[in-house]
């Protein structure tokens, strides 16, 4: 403990850049937000214990069962002290109050131009969005939502490298947007036939080429030759393969070539690699193999790879590797206005126009209508209830709750024939809540416009961060380091208790491949980082070592307590029998998280 804090001590001397303690997202009638916290919000103190960074607020939301802070707002202090009781998230099988930390609308990585304009370039900052004002990455998100898919003009403020201190200056560019799609339900009408592992991220049916985002440093797909923006052609002897497809090619060929031809931007004509799936090292077991590639986004090319069938698509009976050209006479020139147009006939049934050997052809699909265009909902509505109903169990007796697509899905089923109250909040307007009515038919029970997001993919994953330091102040530094590790050490007591009670799951645990792990990144990142790792892991074994376990040094301070009590130490035998429970114990939670360390380390 003494070394953790010495440890401590030398961070704050040093100073480190952690991300800060203001609040950005904040999920829809989430503790946060039933509590008032808005975006913006600087948390100041946190159940009396002063935040120093966002990772303080994530820890105790974890491991604390109430949480009571005090806020600065537009730069003041609010004389409210705000309650918050955390709820357990299924999915990260953790506590949580609902909040994300702010993240900046800065360029992480050098982008794309976009019809020989400028392109965005790493450092960049977005500042305006089709002249809406931007002030972090929600803002992005939503500017985003609201385009209807179309190239969007944006604002980029970029420093000067050789003049830090002269203003930086504003660069105006149209940028191309991307598609997100939502995992249709494994249970979607009328597609049984399709089987358990059929593709699910899909519009209506209708399936896109891969377009390639990255190729892993050295990897077969590197040493191929793949180049990011390539558009998969063919795979093998699959035309317009699908994901699924591909994955599966390269599951079975492992140590082979394969043949792949792409379409490659600024170049005539279908571009030949030949690409060997490899698997890497693997202590038990066998790897899968792998090529080292990553499909982040959709073809923007309306190229139809395949079609689901029992899907509203189907109807059209078109061909792999065909192209559409329009929809009910509207031109379609790529990815977005296909999904835009689409978005717009719900309800209809519509005539799409299609070429595919050289012929034209065209056929008809009835577009579904559903919530969205009936109760007009906007792209960024956050649903908030269904007649007053936040969540529902499904038939698996699990609870789902609004926002998620699947609570929305199981809610309207069981509403068949009624006219509901849809309550919704918009993402841009948060502390409105808006009402409208919504007859409940069984052809507009899917929300399938929800599943198809327009998005900025201009790799913005930029957290605020904030200096901590003690200025210089060698006192100060050494006061902050030990009361960091005092809270550290009931922080530890906290989550072996929270691990106990199920509320933190053993996967979060990890043992001495995990640490090793974890000392390499930290040390990739900076100095400070690793004393700060160091520090934790010192808190970390000075509690494990304390606890009343037989075999450490707890479990011999139980047995002197108890020969103070009774005089006489006990017996050799029941303390050999201690000592092995004690072993056994120990032996059991290593085995378990050096396993969970090593499927994390080989699959990820």
């Amino acid at each position: 403990v003494l070394f953790a804090a010495l440890l401590f001590m030398c961070v704050f001397l040093i100073g480190m850049d952690m991300p800060a303690p203001v609040i950005g997202r904040v999920e829809a009638d989430g503790p946060a937000d039933r509590a008032g916290l808005q975006p913006g919000d600087r948390v100041l103190t946190i159940n009396g214990w002063r935040a120093d960074s966002f990772m303080d607020i994530r820890r105790a939301e974890i491991l604390s069962d109430q949480l009571r802070l005090t806020i600065e707002r537009d730069g003041r202090e609010l004389d409210q002290t705000f309650v918050l009781d955390p709820e357990r998230d299924s999915a990260l099988k953790l506590q949580s109050i609902g909040i994300d930390p702010t993240l900046t609308p800065r360029i992480a990585a050098d982008g794309e131009a976009l019809d020989g304009d400028q392109a965005p370039r790493k450092g960049d900052v977005v500042v305006e969005m089709n002249g809406v004002p931007i002030r972090d990455l929600p803002d992005v998100m939503i500017a985003a939502m609201n385009s209807d898919g179309r190239p969007v003009e944006m604002v980029f403020e970029r420093a000067d490298p050789d003049h830090p201190g002269a203003p930086p200056k504003r660069i105006t560019m149209r940028q191309r947007l991307s598609l997100g799609v939502t995992p249709a339900p494994v249970n979607e009408k009328d597609a049984d036939d399709a089987g358990p592992d059929r593709p699910r991220r899909h519009v209506l049916g209708l399936l896109s080429r891969w377009e390639v985002s990255f190729t892993q440093e050295g990897s077969p797909a590197a040493e191929a030759g793949f180049e990011k923006g390539d558009i998969v052609v063919a795979w093998g002897n699959i035309a317009s393969p699908t994901y699924t497809e591909i994955t599966k090619n390269i599951s079975v060929n492992a140590n082979r070539q394969v043949r792949v031809l792409v379409d490659r931007p600024g170049v005539d004509g279908p571009v030949e690699i030949m690409v060997t799936p490899k698997r890497r090292f693997q202590l038990l077991g066998q790897a899968p193999p792998q090529v080292g590639i990553s499909f982040a986004r959709e073809d923007s090319h309306p190229v139809i790879a395949d079609v689901v069938p029992g899907t509203p698509a189907a109807s059209l009976n078109i061909p792999r590797g065909a192209t559409i050209i329009s929809v009910d006479g509207h031109p379609v020139g790529d990815w977005l206005d296909l999904v835009r147009i689409l978005k717009e006939s719900a309800g209809r049934t519509v005539v799409v126009a299609y070429t595919a050997g050289g012929q034209t052809a065209a056929g008809e699909m009835h577009v579904p209508s559903s919530i969205v265009n009936e109760a007009q909902l906007p792209a960024d509505a956050d649903l908030i209830s269904i007649d007053g109903e936040k969540s529902v169990t499904d038939a698996d007796g699990d609870i789902l709750r609004l926002p998620a697509l699947s609570a929305l899905r199981e809610m309207l089923n069981k509403k068949i024939g009624k006219t509901v109250t849809v309550s919704y909040r918009r993402k841009s307007q948060p502390r409105e809540i808006i009402e409208v009515p919504f007859t409940v038919r069984e052809d507009n029970l899917d929300p399938w416009q929800m599943r198809l997001m327009f998005g900025y993919s201009g790799g913005m994953v930029d957290v605020l961060m904030e200096r901590v330091d003690a200025d210089g102040n060698p006192l100060r530094a050494t006061w902050m380091g030990m009361k960091l590790a005092y809270s550290y050490v009931i922080t530890t007591y906290q989550t072996l208790r929270q691990v106990l009670r199920a509320n933190v799951s053993v996967e979060h645990v990890s043992g001495p491949v995990g640490i090793i792990g974890q000392a390499v990144e930290q040390a990739k990142i900076g100095f400070a980082d690793l004393l700060w790792f160091l520090a934790f892991l010192s808190i970390n074994l000075a509690v494990l070592n304390f606890l009343p376990i037989p075999l450490v040094d707890g479990g011999v301070m139980v047995f002197l307590i108890i020969e103070k009590v009774r005089g006489t130490p006990l017996s050799l035998k029941t303390q050999m029998i201690a000592t092995l429970a004690g072993l056994s114990l120990l032996i059991v939670c290593f085995v378990v998280v050096t396993y969970q360390d090593l499927m994390r380390l080989f699959f990820g």
